[in-house]
């Protein structure tokens, strides 16, 4: 196939295989493709391989794509595929794309260093779907209303891009909620949160990541969800999945796909996630339409009705799921930019269950994390480690080593 590639430019070739005698008479998986682009020059690119032994589900389905590195500009190229098949298999290609295929960071000069702290930290990542309030809950949790700065586009108003907080104590964190959030936080009707300081480790660091809204679509296309959430998710311990107004499973089951979609490409886990994928599975829904409900209830009555998608959560989270539920702010106490002195103007309902589930999201967070020895990520490595998740392929079981 022709192809014309610019320096540097990968090639990523999305195909769908099936290995007939693997399916039909329980064979050992044969299927194999191997993908290179060929020079005029008749030199090799590197090879990306495909194996129905290592890569296909149950051993004769593949629904995906690879991703060729090249470093020629050569207008004359061509994508060659070459491997083994039987008469009877099928492989059908639905597209190539050039392009980079990756994360890139751009850090302002002021921010390079943003991290000036000392000893291990822990993430905690907002992500949901476009126009959720994400940005907002991410401000109001992580104690700076308008932190997290949200941009009109196309899909309304959303993140554009991802956002990282500086650090903070947790005896920091602690107290703030405690004073700002508590007794506020106290409804009769629910269950009680008790004052999260002090905690068994005041001086352990904290931040927050508010990442892009998902379905805000770019040149990625398809891709670009798990482009943009992929590395933010898998540094974070605490993840907050926001919702807008109801529970929805569906939805849920539908972004926790992506997640373990996106984190099947990579090879292998943390060593301090014990074989999991992901932290702590947190889902706030935000402008609830239900305020009177606990946040328990809710949370049984999911796991009545979806055994299998709290099946999937457990199978790849550490813990979780939990479920915090924020109330809709009416226009008499939602300025612009909503603070805490704004929600103070609410109706008492309202502001207890706002203050309520802000002081349930801090001690979550501050209660996730990890205490496993092998637990690396630190002031000193983090922003090197996650350049690293930006730009590599991933293969995370390494990353201790490289970085202690």
């Amino acid at each position: 196939m022709p192809l014309a590639v610019l320096s540097n430019q990968k090639v990523r070739v999305e195909f769908v295989a099936f290995d007939y005698f693997a399916a039909v008479d329980n064979n050992e998986p044969a299927l194999w493709f191997n993908f290179y682009v060929k020079y005029t020059d008749n030199s090799k690119s590197e090879v990306s391989t495909m194996s129905c032994t290592d890569q296909c589900i149950d051993g004769f389905f593949f629904n995906g794509f690879v991703d060729i590195e090249q470093d020629r500009e050569d207008k004359f190229a061509h994508l060659v595929i070459d491997g083994y098949a039987s008469s009877l298999d099928k492989i059908t290609i639905s597209k190539v794309t050039l392009g980079d295929m990756k994360m890139e960071t751009k850090v302002f000069g002021a921010a390079d260093g943003f991290l000036q702290c000392d000893g291990k930290i822990t993430s905690s990542v907002f992500f949901g779907n476009s126009g959720v309030g994400k940005s907002t809950v991410a401000s109001l949790s992580s104690t700076i209303p308008g932190l997290f700065e949200a941009k009109s586009s196309i899909d309304g108003t959303t993140t554009l891009g991802t956002w990282i907080s500086t650090s903070m104590t947790t005896e920091y964190l602690a107290k703030f909620s405690d004073n700002e959030f508590y007794p506020f936080g106290q409804v009769e009707e629910l269950a009680e949160i008790p004052p999260i300081f002090p905690t068994l480790n005041d001086s352990a660091m904290y931040n927050f990541l508010d990442t892009e809204g998902l379905g805000h679509q770019t040149e990625f296309g398809d891709n670009y969800d798990m482009v943009t959430i992929l590395p933010h998710i898998l540094i974070s311990q605490n993840v907050f999945l926001v919702m807008s107004e109801r529970i929805l499973p569906e939805e849920i089951d539908q972004l926790i796909e992506k997640m373990v979609n996106a984190a099947e490409q990579t090879n292998g886990t943390f060593t301090f996630r014990n074989g999991k994928n992901f932290g702590n599975l947190f889902i706030v829904v935000n402008k609830a339409q239900d305020i009177v409900t606990p946040d328990e209830e809710i949370l049984n009555n999911l796991k009545l009705n979806n055994p299998s998608l709290v099946l999937k959560i457990n199978k790849h989270f550490q813990s979780g799921p939990e479920i915090i539920v924020l109330p809709p702010l009416p226009d008499s106490c939602r300025p612009d930019e909503i603070t805490y002195e704004s929600i103070r103007t609410c109706p008492t309902n309202i502001q207890e269950r706002m203050f309520y589930g802000l002081h349930k999201i801090a001690s979550y967070s501050i209660r996730g994390q990890s205490s496993s020895p092998d637990y690396f990520i630190n002031c000193q490595n983090y922003e090197e480690f996650l350049q690293f998740l930006y730009e590599s392929k991933l293969i995370i079981t390494l990353a201790s080593k490289m970085l202690n």
